[in-house]
C-alpha cells in the first residue's frame, strides 16, 4: 500500500517494519512489528537483550497524511537485561511513555512559530500540552547541540513581556556571517547576564571582538 511505501522511504525504523494499514473515516493506523530474529534495546543502557514477553498495543501519533489522523500501533516488548533486569523496550519514534512521535514533534514545533500555541493544537487535534512539550523538547535538542565556538560579536538588547517593568535579557550573535540568538534571561540586571557569560566560558568570552548594547545597560 502506498501509506507504507512513503513511511519506508521518508521514516525507515532500523529494527522494525511497517505492516497493516487499517483506514477509517479520519484516522490512518499502521500496524508496527519487530523485525524477525532481532532483539529489542533496554531503554537504560540501549543493549539489546532477549524478549521477556509483549505488553498491550500502543499508539502514537504521527505526522498527518491528506488530512486524516495517522498513527502508528505496537506492542512494546519488555527484555530482560542482563543489568537493569526486565525492562520496557527502547522505541526509537517516541521519547518515554510520550504518545507523540518524534516526527510529529517537529512537525508541531516547525508550525508553532507561526501560529499560536492554541491554534496548532486545534488544527492538529492534540492537546496544548503536546504542542508545549513538542517545542520544549525541540528547543532543549537545539541547546544541547548546538555550535558556540567561533562567535566574534555579539549584541545585548531587553524586551518588556509585562506591565509594571517586566524585562527579558536577549543576547544575540551578530557576526556578519550569522545572527542568531543565543540567551534569553529574566529581568534586566546584571545577575542575568553574568548566567550568560558562565554559561559562554571565559575561553570564549575571551575571544570576542566586539559587544554592543543599548543605553539602557
Amino acid at each position: 500500500m502506498l501509506i507504507k511505501t512513503l513511511l519506508n522511504k521518508c521514516y525507515p525504523v532500523k529494527g522494525f517494519i511497517y505492516g497493516n494499514v487499517i483506514l477509517s473515516d479520519t484516522k490512518i493506523t499502521v500496524k508496527v512489528k519487530e523485525r524477525k530474529g532481532t532483539r529489542g534495546l533496554c531503554n537504560q543502557c540501549k543493549e539489546a537483550a532477549p524478549t521477556y514477553d509483549h505488553l498491550n498495543e500502543r499508539y502514537f501519533r504521527f505526522i498527518p497524511l491528506w488530512g486524516y489522523m495517522v498513527m502508528l500501533a505496537y506492542k512494546p516488548r519488555r527484555v530482560s537485561c542482563p543489568e537493569h533486569g526486565v525492562t520496557v523496550e527502547h522505541i526509537p519514534w517516541a521519547q518515554g511513555k510520550s504518545p507523540i512521535c518524534e516526527p510529529f514533534r517537529i512537525f508541531l514545533s516547525h508550525w508553532a512559530k507561526y501560529l499560536s500555541w492554541q491554534e496548532v493544537a486545534r488544527q492538529f487535534r492534540v492537546s496544548w500540552r503536546n504542542v508545549f512539550e513538542s517545542v520544549e523538547h525541540v528547543v532543549e535538542y537545539g541547546l544541547k547541540h548546538r555550535n558556540m565556538d567561533n562567535i566574534n560579536a555579539i549584541g545585548i538588547d531587553e524586551i518588556q513581556y509585562l506591565k509594571g517593568h517586566k524585562y527579558l535579557t536577549l543576547v544575540f550573535q551578530i557576526d556578519t556571517a550569522c545572527k542568531r540568538l543565543l540567551f534569553v534571561g529574566q529581568n534586566r540586571c546584571a545577575k542575568t547576564l553574568l548566567r550568560f557569560f558562565i554559561d559562554f566560558g571565559k575561553e570564549r568570552s575571551g575571544k570576542l571582538k566586539a559587544i554592543c548594547s543599548d543605553l539602557s545597560w
